[in-house]
């Protein structure tokens, strides 16, 4: 059965607040704005192992989902790496209260700190020839420090 025809369903479920999706070869970035579009009521996102869906499907979706969607992971699809997956929730960057990225790292920084422990120092300006900071654009307080519930692993 074509994913069209699946997401068709879900698509339909307006009260749903918590999608898994794992493992979906054939999702794409058209699938994830049918999701976006049918599933307004989307708190709780996790996308894992989707090799087809890319910035702009994962940006549409956070779009979307702008007044729905504080909780999101994404791990392991092939074409969203680190960055990309920060750039693609800018959309809900204010609104988000929990953030998982199991991502391959790129245009990321590994900075030794005093107790010999890596933290790693990641700007999403950076890519764009911005000033470089300690802590992705918007995810933090002004003071720099970032929730507890903000994980990123890699």
């Amino acid at each position: 059965m074509p994913i069209e025809s699946k997401l068709d369903g879900v698509a339909l479920c307006q009260e749903l607040q918590s999608l898994s999706i794992r493992n979906v070869g054939d999702l794409d970035d058209m699938g994830l704005i049918a999701i976006g579009r049918g599933c307004t009521r989307l708190a709780k996102f996790e996308i894992r192992n989707c090799k087809k869906i890319t910035m702009r499907g994962m940006r549409t979706l956070a779009s979307l989902l702008r007044k729905s969607l504080v909780d999101v992971s994404i791990s392991c699809c092939k074409n969203l790496g680190a960055s990309s997956s920060l750039k693609a929730l800018e959309p809900i960057q204010e609104r988000i209260e929990r953030l998982h990225i199991d991502c391959v790292w790129d245009s990321v920084e590994e900075i030794e700190n005093l107790d010999g422990c890596v933290e790693y120092g990641f700007d999403l300006n950076k890519a764009n020839g911005g000033e470089a900071s300690s802590h992705p654009a918007g995810f933090g307080d002004a003071s720099g420090s970032v929730d507890d519930d903000f994980m990123l692993t890699g």
